[in-house]
């Protein structure tokens, strides 16, 4: 979606509840909040704030949405929230709560285009809650171990698709909160507190493109590669680091290779 059309749906979603007399509030967030970071990708983000009680009228009855004649997908995600697909090639994220209902999420970056009942002051109090992470950086390494250790295992006995989920999904998510903690990138407020996963890229590009690469091999040497990584990276920062978890883990993969 282009920058005219992504705006315009904004405009046109923000005018939709300006004139509703139930919507208290609309509540923008990660890239449709911050314009830097949007691009021809960009989905829309929001959250809807409601009278109480009218919660679930706006997430049975989506003809409030813009364009809401194209929409192809609707799909009831959380309790509060859905994601929803038009035709012409756009998502849409969003969650409704009442005032009381919002107290339940997390917020980082964000902004609040539409306010009618002091919701600006509730996201505040969230956004100052939520904060990122901390992680034990030793307990952390021996818990990705811990994750390739299964994984490696149900490779070995032929669970090859589980064996991906824990391979190149939890200890990665693991490994990327890692590394971070423990390089310290000058950018690092560029990652987001929520999700490990996301513009990693921009604030270690070099070890991204590793890891990219990583995931593409076979499960085993994707395994074997992220302990690498670790011993490269992480273990001469760590004093606690599991060594002796770190062998035993890479003679399983050994194993596993045959």
């Amino acid at each position: 979606m282009d920058k005219a059309a992504y705006d315009g749906f904004s405009a046109t979603l923000l005018g939709n509840a300006e004139r509703d007399p139930d919507v208290l509030g609309i509540v923008f967030a990660g890239s449709t909040a911050d314009a830097s970071r949007r691009d021809t990708w960009s989905d829309h983000d929001f959250l809807m704030i409601v009278n109480p009680g009218q919660q679930e009228r706006y997430r049975q009855d989506l003809s409030w949405l813009p364009d809401s004649d194209q929409i192809v997908l609707r799909y009831r995600e959380t309790e509060h929230g859905l994601t929803v697909i038009f035709a012409y090639g756009h998502l849409v994220e969003f969650a409704v709560f009442d005032p009381e209902e919002m107290f339940v999420m997390k917020a980082n970056a964000y902004s609040v285009p539409l306010d009618k009942a002091d919701i600006a002051s509730r996201m505040a109090l969230i956004a100052h809650r939520t904060t990122p992470e901390t992680i034990d950086v030793a307990a952390a390494c021996g818990h990705l171990m811990q994750i390739l250790f299964a994984g490696v295992g149900r490779y070995a006995r032929g669970e090859k698709l589980s064996a991906h989920a824990f391979i190149r999904q939890y200890a990665l998510r693991r490994l990327l909160q890692i590394l971070p903690a423990v390089l310290k990138p000058e950018s690092a407020d560029t990652l987001d507190t929520l999700d490990p996963f996301r513009r990693f890229e921009r604030v270690l590009p070099e070890l991204a493109a590793q890891i990219d690469g990583l995931q593409r091999l076979d499960a085993l040497d994707t395994a074997s590669g992220t302990l690498d990584l670790l011993d490269a990276f992480v273990k001469p920062h760590v004093p606690d680091y599991p060594a002796a978890l770190h062998e035993v883990v890479k003679a399983h993969i050994a194993k596993a290779h045959g």
